[in-house]
């Protein structure tokens, strides 16, 4: 699935960017989910 990510105020600032076209896979299914494969994932979010 395809996500569009926007990010605003303070972590807009701390990432460093507004926003983040990501490719999730099926195994993310919840909030928790899609937060921990991003910080799995590293760049901006680890």
């Amino acid at each position: 699935m395809k996500l569009e990510l926007r990010f605003f105020a303070s972590l807009r600032e701390a990432l460093g960017v507004s926003q983040e076209s990501i490719i999730i896979p099926a195994t993310v299914k919840t909030i928790a989910d899609l937060r921990a494969y991003l910080i799995e994932r590293g760049n901006l979010y680890g």
